[in-house]
Protein backbone atom coordinates (compact mmCIF):
# COMPACT_ATOMS: atom_id res chain seq x y z
CA UNK A 1 0.00 0.00 0.00
CA UNK A 2 1.35 3.39 -0.97
CA UNK A 3 1.95 6.10 1.59
CA UNK A 4 -0.50 9.00 1.39
CA UNK A 5 1.30 12.30 1.27
CA UNK A 6 -0.74 15.03 2.92
CA UNK A 7 -1.80 18.17 1.15
CA UNK A 8 -2.05 21.53 2.88
CA UNK A 9 -5.84 21.07 2.88
CA UNK A 10 -5.45 17.67 4.60
CA UNK A 11 -3.33 19.21 7.34
CA UNK A 12 -5.61 22.22 7.74
CA UNK A 13 -8.72 20.08 8.14
CA UNK A 14 -7.19 17.62 10.60
CA UNK A 15 -8.67 17.97 14.10
CA UNK A 16 -5.51 17.42 16.14
CA UNK A 17 -6.32 19.24 19.40
CA UNK A 18 -6.40 17.24 22.62
CA UNK A 19 -8.53 18.08 25.66
CA UNK A 20 -8.52 17.32 29.37
CA UNK A 21 -10.71 18.36 32.25
CA UNK A 22 -9.32 19.09 35.69
CA UNK A 23 -11.59 19.11 38.71
CA UNK A 24 -10.93 22.21 40.80
CA UNK A 25 -13.12 21.88 43.89
CA UNK A 26 -11.34 24.88 45.43
CA UNK A 27 -12.88 27.02 42.68
CA UNK A 28 -16.23 25.22 42.62
CA UNK A 29 -16.00 23.25 39.37
CA UNK A 30 -13.68 22.08 36.63
CA UNK A 31 -11.33 23.65 34.10
CA UNK A 32 -11.34 22.38 30.51
CA UNK A 33 -7.90 22.47 28.91
CA UNK A 34 -6.97 22.34 25.23
CA UNK A 35 -3.59 21.57 23.73
CA UNK A 36 -1.85 24.60 22.26
CA UNK A 37 -1.34 25.27 18.58
CA UNK A 38 2.18 25.99 17.34
CA UNK A 39 1.30 29.69 17.11
CA UNK A 40 0.00 29.79 20.67
CA UNK A 41 3.10 28.01 21.90
CA UNK A 42 5.34 30.64 20.30
CA UNK A 43 3.22 33.47 21.70
CA UNK A 44 3.31 31.83 25.13
CA UNK A 45 7.11 31.70 24.98
CA UNK A 46 7.22 35.42 24.18
CA UNK A 47 4.93 36.14 27.14
CA UNK A 48 7.10 33.97 29.40
CA UNK A 49 10.10 36.13 28.45
CA UNK A 50 8.11 39.24 29.38
CA UNK A 51 6.69 37.73 32.61
CA UNK A 52 9.27 35.07 33.60
CA UNK A 53 7.79 34.45 37.06
CA UNK A 54 4.27 33.73 35.81
CA UNK A 55 4.62 30.41 33.97
CA UNK A 56 1.84 28.65 35.88
CA UNK A 57 -0.61 31.42 35.08
CA UNK A 58 0.43 31.91 31.46
CA UNK A 59 0.07 28.25 30.51
CA UNK A 60 -3.45 28.28 31.95
CA UNK A 61 -4.31 31.45 30.00
CA UNK A 62 -3.28 29.73 26.75
CA UNK A 63 -4.98 26.41 27.56
CA UNK A 64 -8.33 26.96 29.32
CA UNK A 65 -11.42 26.84 27.10
CA UNK A 66 -15.15 26.77 27.75
CA UNK A 67 -17.81 24.38 26.41
CA UNK A 68 -17.91 26.31 23.11
CA UNK A 69 -14.11 25.94 22.69
CA UNK A 70 -13.59 29.68 23.36
CA UNK A 71 -10.61 30.71 25.45
CA UNK A 72 -11.51 31.49 29.04
CA UNK A 73 -8.65 33.91 29.71
CA UNK A 74 -6.71 36.41 27.63
CA UNK A 75 -3.40 38.24 27.63
CA UNK A 76 -5.08 41.02 25.59
CA UNK A 77 -7.17 42.76 28.27
CA UNK A 78 -4.69 44.94 30.17
CA UNK A 79 -4.58 47.46 33.01
CA UNK A 80 -3.24 51.02 32.72
CA UNK A 81 0.35 49.71 32.97
CA UNK A 82 -0.19 47.17 30.18
CA UNK A 83 -0.27 44.13 32.47
CA UNK A 84 -2.86 41.52 31.46
CA UNK A 85 -5.86 41.57 33.81
CA UNK A 86 -6.30 37.79 33.78
CA UNK A 87 -2.63 37.40 34.68
CA UNK A 88 -3.08 39.76 37.63
CA UNK A 89 -6.16 37.80 38.77
CA UNK A 90 -4.51 34.37 38.44
CA UNK A 91 -1.48 35.54 40.43
CA UNK A 92 -3.84 35.82 43.40
CA UNK A 93 -5.00 32.19 43.20
CA UNK A 94 -3.62 29.19 45.09
CA UNK A 95 -0.19 28.04 43.95
CA UNK A 96 -1.21 24.44 44.71
CA UNK A 97 -4.25 24.65 42.42
CA UNK A 98 -2.28 26.34 39.64
CA UNK A 99 0.47 23.73 39.96
CA UNK A 100 -2.07 20.91 39.60
CA UNK A 101 -3.55 22.52 36.49
CA UNK A 102 -0.11 23.32 35.05
CA UNK A 103 0.95 19.66 35.27
CA UNK A 104 -2.02 18.66 33.11
CA UNK A 105 -1.36 21.52 30.66
CA UNK A 106 2.25 20.44 30.21
CA UNK A 107 1.28 16.78 29.84
CA UNK A 108 -1.46 17.66 27.33
CA UNK A 109 1.11 19.37 25.11
CA UNK A 110 3.57 16.48 25.07
CA UNK A 111 3.58 13.99 22.23
CA UNK A 112 2.65 11.04 24.42
CA UNK A 113 -0.04 11.45 27.09
CA UNK A 114 1.22 11.12 30.63
CA UNK A 115 -0.51 9.95 33.77
CA UNK A 116 -1.72 13.50 34.53
CA UNK A 117 -3.79 13.58 31.32
CA UNK A 118 -5.00 10.01 31.76
CA UNK A 119 -6.17 10.83 35.31
CA UNK A 120 -7.79 14.17 34.41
Amino acid sequence: MATKFLSAADVESAADAKYAEVEVPEWGGAIRLKSMTAGQSMKQLADLRKYPDDGMCIILIYSAVNEADEYTYSMDRVDEKGVPLDLIMLRQKSMHVLDRIQRVCVALNKEKPTEEVKKA
